[in-house]
């Protein structure tokens, strides 16, 4: 972290709880935006490119030749 204190409440402690999962916004909430919005950008690009790849790559395989 960047040296900067974190008020421990339970409010925070609860946002903190509810946010934290795949997408990182919880580092938002513990001061870290880079993180934050890296975690968020990671979570909402990876899976749609890897949509794409998987289908692309099936009509690729598929027997019509497609």
């Amino acid at each position: 972290m960047d040296g900067k204190q974190v008020n421990r409440t339970k409010s925070r402690a609860y946002k903190i709880a509810v946010m934290s999962g795949v997408t990182g916004i919880h580092y938002g909430f513990l001061g870290m935006p880079r993180k934050a919005l890296a975690h968020g950008l990671f979570w909402t690009v990876a899976p749609v490119v890897s949509i794409f790849v998987f289908v692309f790559a099936g009509m690729l395989d598929s027997p019509m030749g497609g």
